[in-house]
């Protein structure tokens, strides 16, 4: 490397929840802890990895992915970045909005969540800022959340995860770049689909992710505007506009996510494969 320029290191959270022991039977999930495993093996790949030299992915399943444990692998995480690491959270698993009443907001729920008492023991969508600890140096921030209504956490593009931005302007440090892809709006379900094995929000941003089908033709890589695009337009098409992914944060729509020519975890034949699997059969949401 350089002398005097840091490495660039991955560090990624990743979260799949398919089991929670305080909902009824017909809640559970069948597809959640599949989601983070694939998304985890891809960010294990060169591709996933990108110009990163090293990678620490820390994945947390169903019964260890506690509202605890959550917490503590995000602030584990963030307290270790670096002002050139790229830091990823993913989370696959329920999620819910709530209006009015002492839990009113927006939750993404925990594996011993109590759907009576979010408040207490929810994670609030908007409250990913105040989980970390440290002082907060990564060159960039990615979010990717499949859960229902993900869209409600709006704040990426400004609130608490402006703080991002303004703690390095003061300490002249670079400005840390944000960029946030949910699976829906934050007044809609997200699905998982039994043909895809997966959600379908997080089979297409895989998919765009481990192929050449989200290459963005203007610069051959798979861009923010690109994978945006390809995941949105993919996952409405294929849950009949029941569904429409959502994008946000700071990171320039041209900035680079992963380059088609490096090997990844996905099937190379994926866009050979039939054209039925592009729509969402026996569909339920999260």
């Amino acid at each position: 490397r350089v002398s005097g320029v840091r490495e660039r290191r991955l560090l990624a959270v990743v979260v799949g929840i398919s089991h929670y022991p305080k909902l009824p039977d017909d809640k559970q999930l069948q597809f959640a802890d599949s989601d983070a495993e694939a998304f985890a093996e891809y960010l294990a790949t060169e591709r996933g990895r990108g110009d990163a030299t090293t990678e620490h992915v820390a994945l947390v399943q169903n019964e260890g992915a506690t509202l605890s444990g959550i917490r503590s692998a995000i602030r584990t995480t963030f307290a270790e970045a670096r002002e050139n690491d790229v830091v990823i959270f993913f989370v696959a698993g329920h999620g819910s909005v709530i209006d009015t009443g002492p839990n009113a907001g927006a939750y993404i729920l925990a594996s011993d969540s109590d759907p009576e008492d979010l408040r207490s023991t929810g994670l609030p969508m908007d409250d990913l800022e105040e989980l970390t600890t440290g002082d907060l140096k990564p060159k960039q921030i990615q979010v990717y959340v499949d859960v229902c209504h993900a869209g409600a956490i709006g704040s990426l593009n400004n609130r608490k995860f402006n703080r991002f931005q303004t703690k390095f302007v003061d300490g002249a440090r670079p400005s840390t770049m944000v960029f946030g892809l949910m699976a829906s709006h934050a007044k809609e379900v997200s699905l998982e689909c039994g043909n895809y094995e997966h959600g379908a929000f997080t089979y297409f941003l895989i998919r765009g992710l481990n192929t050449n089908e989200a290459a963005d033709p203007s610069f051959q890589d798979i861009t923010v505007r690109s994978l945006s695009r390809y995941v949105e337009n993919h996952v409405s098409d294929a849950t009949k506009q029941d569904q429409n992914p959502v994008d946000a944060g700071t990171l320039t729509r041209t900035a680079e996510l992963a380059k088609p020519d490096r090997p990844g975890a996905g099937d190379p034949n994926e866009s050979k494969r039939s054209e039925e699997r592009r729509v969402g059969k026996e569909c339920r949401s999260r």
